[in-house]
């Protein structure tokens, strides 16, 4: 099925972020607000479906929730992700599903992924940058693997 069968988008109204934070703060927003963490690939490739973008990129992404007529797009700031398991490839499958830590003898197998990473995806976290300099979440991540150091042997 292509695209204009069943999208006639974009829709017509401008982006307000500010409806989102009305709802956020428990206020009545001025109109209906549309709300999702994240939709998938494929959605975001139809949604976006004539711009000038490369697939699976942040424009991309942007461009499909602004067609679908959100008042913000939800973007990941970094490429940190703990490694999982196999995924069944249903309609729909549980969060937890490929969940690689299950009891403690996983969790000493885990290889666990360089600090580093964590600290540089903290950084580009928009709600954490918008709180704490650079130097603040370094400090802070290395003090909370400190505090862990005797669940997270690879980070002493």
């Amino acid at each position: 099925m292509s695209a204009s069968a069943w999208w006639t988008g974009p829709v017509r109204s401008e982006p307000d972020f500010e409806q989102l934070l009305k709802i956020l703060r428990r206020e009545v927003p001025d109109r209906p607000v549309l709300f999702e963490f994240f939709h998938n690939g494929p959605l975001y490739t139809k949604l976006a479906a004539g711009a000038d973008v490369a697939p699976d990129s942040v424009e991309e992404t942007v461009i499909a929730f602004r067609n679908a007529g959100y008042d913000y797009a939800t973007i990941l700031p970094s490429d940190f992700t703990f490694p999982g398991g196999e995924h069944h490839h249903a309609q729909t499958i549980s969060l937890n599903e490929g969940s690689v830590i299950r009891d403690r003898a996983s969790f000493d197998a885990y290889t666990w992924p360089d600090p580093a990473t964590a600290i540089h995806a903290l950084m580009l976290d928009p709600l954490t940058a918008a709180v704490l300099t650079p130097s603040e979440i370094r400090a802070m991540t290395l003090e909370m693997f400190e505090a862990q150091k005797d669940l997270l042997p690879e980070y002493k």
